[in-house]
């Protein structure tokens, strides 16, 4: 990591300069992205937690002092991507459960001012054993010299990831902390093991992944209790068409439809694993 303003050329000016035109440029591509979700949310989702986010971790790692300039992209973030997937008027406490990964009930969209300074750091404390050793300027290194850097190297890694551990059940208990007291057990439902796996699936139409725009829509809001539009005031069962009501009315099997789904779903999995019984 570099720690001076070398590391985009020389002054202070130019590295801001430099930064600012690749968010200015990554701010249009998750503009662009915002625009796909409208159609193809989890296209849109996967596209973002595997692909864009990762291009601006590099420049994160090896320069110092950007956080601020990554608040246009943050913007853009909340105010465009956020809603194309999950819908307008977000909940403003919900932000900071966004950003945590999806293991811990979050959709893994960070914050990039804070993302920067984090990555920043990390990079400082797990490239250190690199430094140490470039900084000795040897012209050979024996094997007792590889064998301490490869340790310190070990260890260095090993500590960020602890690091970053701590940090990270510091955040889910803060998000926790903010949300109504009425909605942590549905956090903690979803911060259990396993329940976020669909989110982290890629979208492969082969292996049945793929979710149409309703149901990857809806699946957020059921993940984050968010209220449900345009739906009818009644069901044509003549009861009022709340969200428990949609869910377990048997007028029209679609609950035996979801239980048969589930049900065929296990059997075909049993099948692919060897079972014959």
């Amino acid at each position: 990591a570099v720690v001076s303003t070398q590391s985009t050329g020389g002054t202070a000016d130019f590295k801001a300069t430099y930064v600012s035109g690749k968010v200015e440029e990554w701010c249009k591509q998750v503009e662009l992205l915002s625009a796909i979700a409208l159609s193809e949310p989890q296209c849109a989702y996967s596209g973002y937690s595997m692909g864009l986010s990762k291009k601006w971790l590099f420049l994160m790692r090896t320069t110092s002092d950007i956080g601020n300039l990554f608040e246009p992209l943050e913007e853009v973030i909340s105010n465009s991507f956020l809603p194309a997937i999950l819908g307008p008027n977000l909940p403003q406490h919900l932000r900071s459960v966004f950003a945590l990964p999806t293991r811990d009930g979050g959709l893994g969209i960070h914050s990039t001012p804070s993302q920067a300074e984090a990555e920043f750091s990390n990079s400082v404390q797990a490239t250190a054993p690199l430094k140490e050793l470039i900084l000795e300027q040897r012209l050979s290194i024996d094997d007792e010299r590889a064998g301490r850097f490869i340790s310190d190297s070990k260890e260095a890694k090993s500590d960020v990831v602890k690091k970053k551990r701590k940090i990270q059940s510091t955040e889910k208990e803060s998000a926790r902390s903010n949300i109504p007291e009425n909605e942590r057990r549905l956090f903690d439902e979803i911060s259990a093991r396993g329940a976020s796996s669909w989110l982290t699936a890629l979208p492969l139409k082969e292996h049945g992944f793929v979710l149409n725009k309703q149901q990857f829509h809806d699946a957020l809001l059921l993940r984050y209790n968010l209220p449900f539009q345009n739906i009818p005031l009644s069901c044509a069962c003549g009861k009022v068409n709340t969200l428990e009501h949609c869910l377990s009315c048997a007028l029209g099997g679609y609950v035996y439809m979801r239980h048969n789904n589930i049900r065929d779903l296990t059997a075909n999995i049993l099948l692919e694993a060897g079972c014959k019984d």
